[in-house]
């Protein structure tokens, strides 16, 4: 047993040191590692900026660091152990998306990570507005994005803004085409350029047929307590507007758009005789000037005045609106049975309705609206003047002629000029002539019918809205009759 326990003990010496020479002879150095335990790195930041970690595990010291300015990383170092980074950027103010590299290093161990932020999304325009001449045209905007863009025309504009033809996306150029503007106002259309919440408009502006400097009311009555007025001012050109300088009538309100409300004060005229003014516009350039004539009455005198002296209409059926500013009790008499008329009274001033009928005369017609107080002897009067409806009488609308031919002449009244049309051929002739102006004659030679047919033709009398026909009638060559067939014609 003592042998045994000395083996042993011999034994054990023997690996221990065994073992200590082992470990001083074979001591290695530490192998670097690096891991990166983030699984988010691949998010690019959003183009206004912001911040993001990255985790990463290291058995030593280590580094961080970014190449690009904008990009930064905290902190830059620090010891073994796991670690979480923080990465920051700032808003990107580029059209670009951009790039930078993270770079991590333990020992000689290097981890790099692409940082990735989304660009600044914009769509820019060569142009914001387009200045557009009466006669149109076609027009192009060059547009620059990094974006997939859609554009509109309003809705107010499509009639007249559209797209030059399917080919109009030339290179980053797109074309459009502006039809001519017939009327006299200037007008206004957008084109809007857009991506989510980002867009860019475009204004198109046309300019009217005709330089334009109009009131759509150029007199006015007033009472002697004052008050405002308004009235419309379309312009399509440069204007100055003269004010008087008697100060009894100011401006309220100033605007500067193409057509738009005037509105003036006028104060109380406090002295018993009426007084008028006048404001002025006018346009240098091209000669126009514009008036706006104030009357006020002086204070409690008696006032009777119809808004409109004289109405103008055409030959069709129409409801006018009279305005009378009155301060007393008066009558009305229309003189004529085609004007009847409906009252609408306010406190000062009385709206009178009145119809009109539709004119089937020949001749243009008039007649007074008198409006007359007896007891101060006012009268107020609106002459309304009705056109004339258009018309073409013959004096036949059919006839017939022996097939020997012959030359007959139809008399025709007209208070329009008109033109005869019908086909040619060389079997008639026909001339129209003019004894005073509204009174012609219509004369058709028919030479002979050498065929066995009847033929027929028809002459077309067309002139402003007015068209009416005469049907000639020619019996065949064998045919022994040779009189004037009267059809039914208009009563003179």
């Amino acid at each position: 047993m003592k042998l045994n326990r000395l083996f042993a003990a011999v034994t054990f010496g023997m690996l221990a040191w065994g073992c200590g020479t082992d470990k001083e002879d074979n001591a290695q150095p530490t192998v670097p590692e690096l891991e990166i335990v983030s699984d988010n790195t691949d998010t690019p930041f959003p183009q206004d900026g912001g911040s993001a970690t990255v985790t990463f595990t290291a058995n030593m010291d280590w580094t961080a660091s970014t190449d690009q300015p904008w990009c930064t990383v905290e902190p830059g170092n620090g010891e073994a152990g796991t670690v979480t980074l923080t990465v920051s950027a700032i808003a990107n103010t580029d059209y670009d998306e951009r790039n930078a590299a993270l770079r991590i290093a333990c020992g000689t161990e290097q981890k790099t990570i692409t940082v990735t932020q989304k660009q600044r999304d914009a769509i820019l325009l060569s142009a914001d507005k387009q200045e557009i001449g009466q006669e149109g045209g076609r027009f192009g905007i060059e547009v620059a994005s990094n974006v997939d863009f859609a554009y509109e025309i309003d809705a107010d504009a499509q009639s007249w803004i559209t797209t030059a033809d399917t080919r109009s996306l030339e290179g980053s150029t797109l074309y459009f085409s502006v039809s001519p503007n017939n009327g006299p106002d200037r007008r206004e259309g957008h084109i809007r350029f857009s991506y989510g919440t980002l867009e860019e408009t475009v204004t198109v502006y046309q300019e009217g047929e005709t330089p334009t400097l109009m009131l759509s009311q150029n007199t006015f009555s007033l009472g002697a307590e004052g008050g405002l007025i308004k009235t419309e001012l379309q312009s399509n050109v440069d204007y100055t507007m003269t004010m008087p300088q008697d100060g009894w009538v100011r401006q309220v309100t100033t605007r500067t758009i193409s057509t738009y409300t005037l509105t003036f004060e006028v104060d109380p005229n406090t002295d018993p005789q009426p007084r008028d003014t006048y404001i002025s516009f006018e346009d240098k350039e091209h000669g126009l000037i514009e008036s706006l004539n104030i009357h006020q009455d002086g204070y409690e005198a008696p006032v009777l005045t119809p808004e409109h002296e004289l109405v103008e209409l055409d030959c069709e059926e129409h409801d006018i609106l009279v305005n009378v500013r009155s301060n007393v009790d008066y009558s009305i008499s229309t003189g004529a049975d085609w004007i009847t008329e409906t009252v609408t009274r306010t406190a000062t001033t009385t709206t009178h309705r009145f119809h009109v009928e539709a004119s089937q005369d020949f001749y243009p017609r008039e007649a007074e609206i008198v409006f007359s107080n007896e007891e101060y002897g006012l009268t107020g009067t609106t002459l309304v003047r009705q056109s004339p409806r258009d018309a073409i009488l013959p004096e036949k609308q059919a006839c017939t002629v022996s097939g020997q031919g012959e030359t007959i002449v139809i008399a025709v009244r007209a208070n329009v000029d008109y033109a005869v049309y019908a086909a040619q051929t060389d079997w008639y002739t026909w001339e129209d002539s003019s004894t005073d102006g509204e009174n012609h004659r219509l004369s058709i030679t028919v030479r002979p019918n050498t065929t066995t047919e009847e033929r027929t033709a028809t002459f077309t009398l067309n002139g402003g809205s007015a068209e009416t026909t005469i049907t000639v009638t020619q019996k065949a060559g064998n045919s022994t009759g040779g009189s004037i067939d009267d059809m039914p014609h208009t009563d003179w």
